[in-house]
């Protein structure tokens, strides 16, 4: 089975702004408003297309900023691991000054008898210092 030729022709006349087609032999007429209509839908369809590439162009600059973001800052498993290796002992170390300090630290307890004694000490000097003097009444 041959399949039909067809044929495809286009003219213009400048003068009345007529537009033929010719298809299988027959001649289509657009006017001045038809082509305003074809215009219009051509630069829709031109902006739409312009949009979404726009769009698919920020996108691709935002995920190329990220990459390059994501380049600079990232790790190697080994670089995390001697990290992490060196944040144990630094914790380990810390966790024997904290004891250290604790074992030689005065509790609160202990700095308020410390306080006591130091001032009953202090009170008997005043006192023996007012007998010397003959102004003590006694308690």
């Amino acid at each position: 089975m041959a399949l039909p030729k067809f044929e495809v022709s286009l003219s213009y006349k400048l003068n009345d702004t007529l537009f033929f087609w010719w298809i299988r032999g027959e001649m289509m007429n657009f006017g001045a408003d038809t082509w305003w209509i074809i215009c219009t839908i051509t630069t829709v369809v031109i902006a739409i297309i312009g949009f979404f590439l726009k769009r698919t162009m920020n996108t691709q600059d935002t995920h190329s900023k990220d990459i390059n973001r994501i380049k600079l800052t990232y790790v190697t498993k080994e670089e995390l691991k001697e990290t992490k290796e060196g944040l144990s002992a630094d914790i380990k170390l810390t966790q024997a000054d904290v004891k250290e300090i604790k074992e030689q630290m005065l509790s609160k307890q202990d700095y308020y008898r410390l306080q006591t004694q130091t001032e009953q000490k202090i009170d008997k000097i005043y006192d023996l210092l007012l007998k010397q003097r003959g102004d003590y009444n006694g308690k």
